[in-house]
């Protein structure tokens, strides 16, 4: 038998959970909290409040939300249990989270060899001055050490832009 939590207990709980959530997730709690009170749809609620609240379409929350909604929509249209649907939904959010905690885990030491290969070149010539060699003096020296300074600093650049780009591509996820 499940008792529920002395009244105290239910406030700290509720104190901790509104601390996690944005303002704009409490504006779309209260809608349907309010919309159940006098029995109106919390779906319309969540739909209308979270519209309104994230205004970019492609928001990951907004997303979250119009799924939500689509879950409440699909128990009160077909009569299908609603605990069943939000367990699902739970846990496709918890496996989105994974994926992408370990995508970013992934994408760790990409990031981090792009840094190092950005400041390479710098350590080169400053490695070059500590030991002695004037590697300024020969790169701006004639027309060949120009021409060779150019064209490292193009391809350094344009590798990492391409690297850049790689990185941010694979860290978008699947599309």
């Amino acid at each position: 038998m499940v008792h529920a939590p002395p009244p105290e207990e239910d406030h700290h709980h509720m104190d901790r959970s509104r601390a996690a959530l944005s303002p704009t997730a409490l504006k779309v709690v209260s809608a349907a909290r309010a919309a159940a009170t006098v029995g109106s749809s919390p779906a319309q609620a969540i739909r209308a409040a979270a519209a309104k609240g994230y205004t970019q379409r492609r928001s990951p929350e907004r997303r979250v939300w119009m799924e939500l909604v689509a879950c409440l929509d699909i128990a009160e249209t077909s009569g299908c249990p609603l605990a069943a649907l939000l367990t699902r939904f739970a846990a496709q959010l918890e496996a989105e989270e994974d994926s992408e905690a370990a995508r970013q885990t992934a994408l760790a030491g990409p990031k981090a060899t792009v840094r190092l290969l950005s400041w390479l070149p710098v350590v080169g010539l400053v490695l070059g001055m500590a030991l002695g060699v004037d590697p300024l003096g020969i790169l701006l020296g004639n027309i060949f050490g120009a021409a060779t300074l150019a064209a490292g600093l193009v391809l350094t650049v344009a590798g990492r832009v391409w690297s850049t780009r790689l990185v941010s591509s694979a860290a978008q996820g699947p599309a």
